[in-house]
């Protein structure tokens, strides 16, 4: 393997921070100071000729002294120990406040000030009479199917069963997302190459249910501004 380095520089300390922070979150106890930068130094494949030729014999010292700028701004920003043992550890979060019986229900107080959209309800209940399960996977299971709008909900208008489609939850989820879409050509699902798992990349292609009778199908405009925003 070609290790050369040359042309490049030392990272800053801001490349440096989330590095150290991936570092100590799988060392609990904590690591000294050499162990830390060394395994930075590792992490970010900084060579030993990187820090002492091209920097000459001070390269490492001024390797050690950005990793010390980089977890000094940590300390600061709250996310590691301030502690003098030596030690360069990540701060605890605190767990033990945590009081069952001091626990308030604010529900209500969230309901109270929830918009309440009546045509939801008709909303969802047209998609279910017009599909019956979820369009992509058939699943009928009610209890996870969501009534996803194609065009974001902007009132009355855009609650009518032509504008929807009943999804699987986390279906409804990525198509929100753009992370998967609905060939208006086609009628078939495409999904993001930001998808990698399996079981959402086999979805790929497959077509979506029809409408039931005496139901309209997806509009077509509708899916193709869908559609745009996915190819984005």
């Amino acid at each position: 393997m070609n290790n050369d380095n040359s042309g490049k520089s030392l990272p800053s300390e801001n490349d440096i921070r989330p590095v150290i922070i991936e570092i100590l979150s799988n060392f609990p106890d904590g690591l000294t100071k050499q162990e830390t930068v060394d395994l930075v130094a590792t992490r970010m494949n900084i060579s030993h000729d990187l820090m002492s030729v091209t920097y000459s014999k001070s390269g490492r010292r001024i390797f050690e002294t950005k990793v010390a700028y980089a977890r000094a701004d940590l300390v600061r920003q709250g996310q590691m120990d301030n502690s003098e043992s030596g030690i360069w550890l990540l701060k605890k979060r605190d767990f033990d406040k945590f009081d069952a019986n001091q626990i308030r229900d604010e529900r209500r107080r969230l309901l109270a000030n929830r918009v309440i959209r009546p045509e939801q309800t008709r909303f969802r209940q047209d998609l279910i009479d017009a599909y019956g399960a979820c369009v992509i996977t058939n699943c009928q299971v009610l209890h996870v199917l969501d009534a996803a709008h194609i065009m974001p909900h902007m009132g009355a208008a855009t609650d009518m069963h032509q504008n929807g489609l009943l999804l699987r939850i986390d279906l409804h989820r990525l198509f929100d997302e753009f992370l998967i879409s609905i060939d208006p050509n086609t009628l078939r699902v495409k999904v993001s190459s930001q998808i990698t798992d399996l079981q959402y990349r086999k979805l790929e292609g497959r077509e979506i249910r029809i409408v039931n009778s005496g139901y309209i199908g997806p509009d077509k405009q509708a899916l193709l501004n869908h559609y745009r925003g996915f190819l984005e």
